[in-house]
């Protein structure tokens, strides 16, 4: 790295964090001991199955859910324990959009009042400051004025969607995260509001987090990504790093489901064995049981997330796996050749309303 480059500063940082649900008489361990970094102006993603715990991540992430241990730093500044004032003070810098636009707007406010009620509280604006701040809104998400006095039964998901988003940006946010953004939407109408949160994102200089278990969002839109398996990061690195190297074995499983008919490439990885039962997480590594590389050292240790390469001082690839150098290499899916299969379909979308 040269002198004159700089390395992003950390915006938020997650650090050994724990949260545990009562179920009856049992304990639900959501998210098991996990740390990580977020860098301004970055766009992070989090994938898992679902039941991985990575919506419940993205909410403590946001203070939304406290932490059953761990503590949550926004700028220096611990998020745990902060009194409700001193949070709602920090509200307008940290939002998020959810996953269902279908159930986040309130169906008895106009979109004028929705967007209007954080520009008054965070942004202190009234009159004609207030109303030319909506319709600016409006028009940033590709709507229009006419859509003010409309409420959100009246608009197709997409729409729903836009408006949500419009509805994050009123208060001038720092960072956003996104919960499934995109997901109760059909593919056509992702490609839109995924281009649009880019757009958006690089105009204001915003710092995204994205949850999704959809990878072909992911491959378009992040910078990094963070792999969850059981409430645990189990690999993290950069888009390229864990799309075409991938070194844990769920990792891969996880890109090998994508759908292709490319003859040679990566055929689908079954896993068998069971899913342990989040209530009783077993000793050593969760995902021994379904993991065909898994050693003696795998049933008595629990393995922490390391660098892949420790000689490779400027990577950030880092893995949760003891076997790791004994884990095949991945050998891509030559995207460029898929004609047919829905996840070749989504990038091409996503390109055509870039």
């Amino acid at each position: 790295m040269s002198a004159e480059q700089t390395t992003p500063s950390v915006i938020l940082s997650a650090k050994r964090l724990v949260k545990q649900f009562k179920s009856g008489a049992d304990v639900v361990n959501a998210v098991n001991n996990v740390s990580f970094d977020v860098l301004q102006g970055e766009t992070l993603a989090i994938v898992g199955e679902s039941g991985c715990g990575k919506s419940t991540l993205g909410r403590m992430l946001l203070n939304l859910h406290a932490p059953t241990s761990g503590d949550v730093i926004y700028q220096g500044e611990s998020l745990t324990g902060l009194s409700s004032q001193k949070m709602r003070s920090l509200r307008k810098e940290l939002q998020m959009i959810f996953q269902d636009p279908f159930a986040s707007l309130n169906p008895r406010m106009t979109v004028f009042k929705t967007l209007a009620e954080p520009l008054k509280i965070h942004q202190k604006l009234k009159g004609q400051a207030l109303d030319d701040a909506v319709y600016e809104l409006l028009e940033l998400v590709g709507l229009a004025r006419t859509h003010a006095n409309s409420y959100p039964q009246e608009f197709s998901g997409g729409q729903r969607q836009r408006i949500a988003i419009a509805r994050a940006l009123a208060s001038e946010p720092t960072l956003i995260v996104g919960d499934e953004p995109v997901s109760a939407l059909d593919v056509s109408v992702q490609a839109q509001v995924i281009n649009l949160m880019n757009e958006l994102k690089a105009k204001f200089g915003l710092t995204l987090v994205l949850i999704s278990h959809d990878l072909s969002v992911i491959e378009h839109m992040a910078d990094r990504v963070i792999v969850m398996y059981l409430g645990q990061i189990v690999e993290m690195g950069t888009t390229e790093e864990v799309f075409n190297h991938p070194r844990h074995p769920y990792t891969q499983a996880l890109l090998s489901s994508i759908p292709h008919p490319v003859p040679g490439s990566n055929q689908l990885k079954t896993l068998q064995g069971e899913i342990p039962n989040p209530k009783q997480l077993p000793e050593g590594c969760y995902f021994r049981s379904r993991c065909q590389y898994a050693g003696l050292r795998c049933g008595q240790e629990h393995p922490q997330v390391a660098k892949v390469a420790a000689s490779e001082s400027l990577s950030s690839h880092q893995v949760a796996c003891f076997q790791h150098k004994q884990v095949p290499e991945f050998i891509p899916v030559q995207l460029d050749e898929l004609e047919s299969d829905d996840y070749q379909t989504r990038r091409r979308l996503y390109q055509l309303y870039s």
